[in-house]
């Protein structure tokens, strides 16, 4: 006899076959699709797809997730894993309360359809290597809603745990290098799976950045290291600094953009009566773009609020229009819309822009909303911002207006770690791109410890010699030569 199916749920919105006439339980789905894990059928449990991750994070209570605008709100980036790939902390710099363990996600192999977070001491997680941290129940529906419940966080002893449906709930705009844990070094994958990192060591420094003065070099380049020609020839201008690369001029299309929401002025006031006046916050970003929208801070009773909420724009292409939404926050009720403002392309193309915007649909209020936008390389050279020092490790992380570390902007000078080798014989050679002329050895000042052993050295083999230079400074004390008299 066949079953009734009349009565199963979206099969297809938990990721499941759907319902099977001549199966045995009625208003069941059927076992999880292809790419999907979860209990077998029939059943009505969900089951997670392979863009789900599970992430740890050490040393916390709590499993914080991206904002509402994929924004990673918390100082600590978890160690993230890909549903089903083992993935390994070698070094100790993305899992530091087990370093150089390995970890995975998957089926439980001791409940039924339940999934286990896993810590293992091999490379490819073998069974038998593995101790549980965590499980999780196949999620069911909630009141027959079609959306699939969150996971809950979990405590493992000394970190928390959490499984996601989506690894972007976990990554958002987060650049990839930054889950990498250690400055110096940076993620070379080239593989398309979400979550999935391949952290090395960054690559040697151009010749304008010196190991004995990273603070400045970084920052400024020297005055001994030149640019070089397309055809590798040495050119007439000093390097610029590692962290303040060449600056295009002109059309600022395709280039890193700094955008501040400065403020707003003449809002609606859309509060009721003895409830104060409108507690305002706006949203920028390109139009069509949700990925870049960024968020101000919300200004409590307030119709001219000050934000001046920062954010950095990786890439712009030709025609991208901003557009700038504003909004009162209600506890109660849906947020009310305080109007929009525009800013088009031809209007910041050429030299940014720095000035007020006509905002429309404002319930009839003269609103504004003041905004910059700027060539984010011009603000990096006004305000060099960089890391110079980690385990192991010093060279140039050059880190952006929002103190992320900027993209193509990482180089090592010297690296003691496992696997950079013997004087950074196995450290990545310098890119073409990044390549300055060499540096005479005669300019680069010596390693203190160098001049003070050759410095001893020459003391102890001419000690007549120390007595006069000290007769000499004596003399030139008293006669006012050494305090510029």
């Amino acid at each position: 006899a066949l079953v009734d199916c009349s009565k199963s749920p979206n099969c297809a919105a938990r990721n499941r076959d759907d319902c099977n006439p001549l199966g045995t339980v009625a208003g069941a789905c059927g076992d999880c699709l292809l790419g999907n894990y979860g209990s077998d059928g029939p059943t009505n449990t969900f089951c997670v797809s392979n863009t789900s991750c599970a992430a740890i994070y050490p040393g916390m209570n709590s499993c914080p997730l991206v904002d509402d605008l994929g924004v990673y709100q918390a100082s600590q980036l978890p160690f993230v894993l890909p549903f089903g790939r083992c993935v390994c902390d070698e070094g100790g710099h993305r899992w530091k309360t087990s370093p150089d363990k390995c970890a995975v996600i998957r089926m439980s192999t001791e409940f039924s359809g339940h999934y286990a977070l896993e810590r293992c001491s091999s490379s490819t997680c073998a069974a038998e290597t593995c101790v549980v941290l965590a499980g999780w129940p196949p999620p069911e529906a909630v009141d027959d809603s079609p959306a699939m419940p969150a996971f809950k966080c979990r405590d493992t002893g000394t970190d928390s745990s959490i499984l996601v449906h989506e690894c972007s709930d976990i990554i958002g705009k987060t650049p990839p290098s930054a889950f990498c844990g250690h400055a110096g070094m940076i993620d070379n994958s080239i593989q398309s799976d979400p979550g999935i990192l391949t952290c090395d060591v960054a690559p040697l420094c151009p010749q304008s950045v010196m190991p004995e003065r990273l603070d400045q070099t970084c920052c400024l380049g020297n005055d001994f290291s030149f640019q070089l020609q397309g055809d590798g020839s040495v050119g007439g201008l000093p390097a610029n600094g590692f962290c303040a690369p060449e600056i295009k001029m002109g059309n600022l299309s395709g280039q890193p953009l700094l955008v501040e929401i400065v403020s707003a002025n003449g809002l609606k006031d859309m509060d009721a009566m003895l409830q104060g006046i409108s507690d305002p916050y706006c949203i920028g970003g390109f139009v069509g773009k949700p990925l870049t929208r960024f968020k101000t801070k919300i200004i409590d009773d307030s119709v001219d609020p000050v934000f001046k909420k920062v954010s950095v724009f990786g890439e712009s292409s030709e025609e991208d229009d901003f557009e700038f939404t504003c909004w009162d926050r209600d506890f109660a009720d849906p947020d009310d819309f305080l109007g929009i403002a525009k800013l088009p392309f031809e209007r910041w193309k050429v030299n940014g822009f720095d000035g007020e915007l006509k905002m429309t649909n404002t319930s009839g209020a003269n609103s504004y909303l003041k905004v910059k936008v700027s060539s984010a390389s011009l603000a990096s050279r006004a305000q060099c911002s960089v890391l110079t020092t980690a385990d192991g490790w010093r060279g140039c992380a050059c880190l952006d207006a929002v103190g992320t570390r900027m993209l193509d902007r990482v180089c090592t000078a010297q690296c003691t770690m496992p696997g950079c080798g013997l004087d950074n014989s196995n450290v990545p050679p310098t890119p073409d791109r990044w390549r300055t002329s060499d540096i005479a050895a005669s300019v680069r000042a010596r390693d203190r410890s160098d001049r003070a052993i050759v410095n001893a050295a020459f003391v102890a083999a001419t000690p007549g010699l120390l007595w006069s230079a000290m007769l000499l400074a004596a003399v030139a004390m008293a006669s006012g030569w050494l305090d510029g008299r």
